[in-house]
């Protein structure tokens, strides 16, 4: 549960994709590998799934339909359930058109869900049986813990008042207010293990 690499620019619209080169190279100089990167559909394209594989690493991202995907047709389609009950199948296959230079060979995750969008996944996990497609679209769900780091810290340190003026000040108060998170995560798990309690 806690922070271990930040990335940032100066440029308060910028994207977040074009982070990630330094965010990788942070978590690589912290985090012992192979490593496994959880991340939404703003990162599907043909570019990160390069860089996010280097070391023995591997990921699973939120499809996005501005990638073209094509279907492995020499591999068979599985079908499955999810804890939940909800159906899901599985398609092997390359993300890109045929025609780009470079297309990584991806399992696709695609979960039913009554009423809503259906969830898409890919990922470099080509492996079903030792990485069951059920766990996966689990993984993907507790992803939204990073969602709530950040809403923590909005709401615990009052970020509707910034300290600075400046893109360097916004960013330092991010920083700082991300360290303060740690620590406090960090105090929380000594109390609960002390007490024999979940943090």
């Amino acid at each position: 549960g806690l922070v271990v690499a930040m990335s940032s620019d100066l440029d308060g619209e910028a994207n977040d994709p074009p982070l990630v080169p330094e965010l990788l190279s942070q978590v690589r100089s912290i985090l012992p590998n192979p490593r496994l990167y959880v991340l939404d559909r703003q990162f599907c394209d043909l570019k990160l799934p390069w860089l996010l594989t280097e070391q023995s690493d591997q990921y699973v991202v939120r499809y996005h339909a501005k990638v073209t995907f094509t279907r492995d047709a020499t591999r068979r389609v599985r079908r499955g359930k999810d804890r939940h009950g909800r159906k899901f199948k599985e398609e092997w296959g390359w993300l890109g058109r045929p025609e780009a230079r470079r297309r990584p060979y991806v399992r696709r995750i695609t979960l039913m869900r009554p009423g809503k969008e259906s969830l898409i996944l890919v990922t470099s996990l080509l492996d079903a049986e030792r990485y069951p497609g059920g766990d996966l679209l689990e993984l993907y769900r507790q992803r939204w813990g990073i969602e709530r780091v950040f809403q923590q810290i909005t709401e615990v340190f009052h970020l509707a008042n910034l300290i600075a003026s400046t893109p360097q000040g916004t960013i330092f108060q991010c920083a700082f207010c991300l360290l303060l998170y740690n620590l406090l995560q960090v105090h929380r798990s000594y109390l609960a293990e002390a007490q024999s309690l979940e943090s």
